[in-house]
Order: structure tokens, then sequence, then C-alpha cells
């Protein structure tokens, strides 16, 4: 029995200093690129001219609210041990609410973002053209309503609880609702539009499609990292909640909880850090989306460079994704 206990204590405790260690790392550096996503496409105007920019920025601040709403209170309890959301209801509710749509809102919105990419890589002219900014703002509000509508429930689902411990805590009390809507609306429909779209969009610049330029091997690029990014930090965790979904009923040892719980440590971060990484995979990606960045601290750039890049807006030579 004491070796059993000391074996539940080793596991919980290697899963609070994973999951506080990279939780930290993940929501300080996740930030960090995400305002500096934010700056370079609201800033720079071969970025903020494009409709993709509508989708991506939108992606960038609800990637930024999901860091905040869903993985700082849980970083605040694994560092101290204090749960702010055992200590308001309203709390509690917020969380889970806020995290749930933001991080859905930021994954379908940069599916879109994807869709955009394909529709502009094109050999149909008429498709290359048919995404507009008064569209694409018309997407996303329509997106945010629909997502804030199927989400609404969590505010009466999630509540305070107390546990066979004496314990409040916030919890759902309507796991179906809370387990399906996540694997379907929050983890699976982002997966798939994303890889199809992608998909789609390699197929047309490597069959030489669409608009002629360097845009073809910076596009794919940028593409590809986005796929890769998506599906190592996504799919994992997706699998995890069909495992905890199909092994509910499933009798456990407290051992084997203390391992899955551990796994999901693991995962959890992996998926967290989808909402940090699309700076750095655009820094990776792509060289001048690299001398952009550095153009935003450079002086000397920033009187040269807009006037460059305005002419090759007007020349048909988006640069966002080069």
């Amino acid at each position: 029995m004491s070796d059993s206990s000391d074996e539940i204590a080793r596991l919980s405790f290697i899963s609070r200093l994973i999951f506080a260690s990279g939780g930290l790392v993940i929501i300080i550096f996740g930030t960090i690129g995400n305002l500096l996503d934010l700056f370079a496409f609201i800033h720079l105007p071969q970025f903020n001219k494009l409709p993709i920019s509508i989708f991506l920025v939108t992606s960038f601040i609800f990637s930024q609210l999901t860091l905040t709403f869903a993985l700082l209170p849980q970083l605040i309890f694994r560092i101290s041990g204090y749960d702010p959301l055992s200590s308001s209801i309203f709390l509690c509710k917020l969380r889970y609410y806020v995290g749930l749509t933001s991080g859905t809102i930021a994954l379908n919105s940069l599916g879109v973002a994807a869709l955009n990419q394909y529709l502009f890589t094109s050999p149909i002219v008429r498709l290359r053209h048919l995404i507009t900014r008064k569209l694409a703002i018309l997407v996303v509000f329509s997106m945010l309503l629909l997502v804030d509508l199927m989400f609404i429930p969590l505010f009466i689902f999630y509540t305070h609880i107390t546990n066979s411990a004496n314990v409040t805590i916030c919890t759902t009390t309507n796991i179906n609702f809370t387990a399906y809507t996540g694997l379907i609306i929050y983890s699976s429909i982002p997966v798939i539009v994303l890889t199809i779209s992608s998909v789609l969009t390699w197929h047309n610049v490597r069959n030489g499609l669409g608009q002629r330029g360097d845009l073809y091997q910076n596009l794919a690029r940028m593409l590809i990292s986005q796929v890769i990014i998506v599906l190592l930090t996504t799919i994992p965790n997706l699998f995890n909640q069909i495992y905890t979904l199909s092994t509910r009923t499933v009798s456990k040892s407290v051992i084997r909880q203390a391992q899955e719980n551990l796994l999901s440590s693991i995962l959890g971060l992996f998926s967290f850090s989808t909402f940090g990484a699309s700076f750095y995979t655009y820094i990776f990606a792509s060289r001048s989306f690299r001398n952009n960045i550095k153009g935003l601290f450079s002086v000397r750039n920033r009187r040269i460079q807009p006037a460059i890049e305005m002419a090759q807006l007007h020349q048909g030579r988006p640069t966002f994704i080069t």
C-alpha cells in the first residue's frame, strides 16, 4: 500500500512539474509571439491589405485569449496549489466558456485562412478574388456568433461541486456535452479543414497553378509548417480525448488514473502550444517574414520598405506569405 501511495505521489509530482514548467514557457513565449504577430499583420501594409490577414489576426487574438483563460488558471493551480476557479463561480463559468470558445475560434480561423490560401492559388481567376476583406469580416463575425451560441450551455453546466474530500471544485454537470463538443468542434473540424485545404493548396503550387512568382515556394513552406505544427500538437490530444471517452465507464486503479493524468498533462501542453507557435512557425518557414519582422525594429527599413511593398501589392505580388 505504501509503495502504491509513493508511486501515485511521484506521478502526481512529475505531472505538476512538467505542466508548470512547460506551461510557463508556453504562456511567456506564446504571448510574445502572438503580440508580434498582431503587430506585424496590423501594422505592416503588405499584410493588413489582404483578406487573409482578417482570419489570421482573429486567430492570433483568440489564441492569446485561450492562453490567458484556459492555460493561465491551470498554471496558477499547478504552481501555487491555489485554484482561482474554486473561489468564484463566475470565474469558473467564464474560464471554461471563454477558454473553449477562444480555442475553437482560433483553430477554425486558421482553417478558414488555409481555405483562403487554397482559393488564392486556384487556377480559376474568379476563385482567387472570391474572398474580399468585407467577406472575410462577415465570415469572422458569423463564426464568432455561431461558436458563442453553441457554447452558451457551458455557462449552465459548469458550476461548483463539493467532492468526496469536502473540497469545492469547478466542474461540469454534463460531461457528454463538454466532451463531444470539444472532440468534434474544438479538435476534429479544424484539423480536417486545415489538412484538406493545405493539401489542395500544395497540389496547386506543385502543379504550377494560380499566380506566378516566388510565391510558390514560400507559400508551400508556410503551409506545410502550419499543417505539421497543428497535426503534431492537436492530433495526439484528439486521440487522448477519444480514449478518455471510450474508457469512461471502465474501472481503473488509482495508479492507472495517475498515469493517465500524467499523459493528459503532457498532451495538454502540446495542445496549448498550438496557440503560441504561429509566430515561430512563420519565422522558421519564411525568410521574407523574418526580414519583415527585423524591419519593424529598424528605423531605416521602415522608411524604405513601405514604398517597395506597396509597389509589389499594386503589381499583384502580395508578400504576406513570402
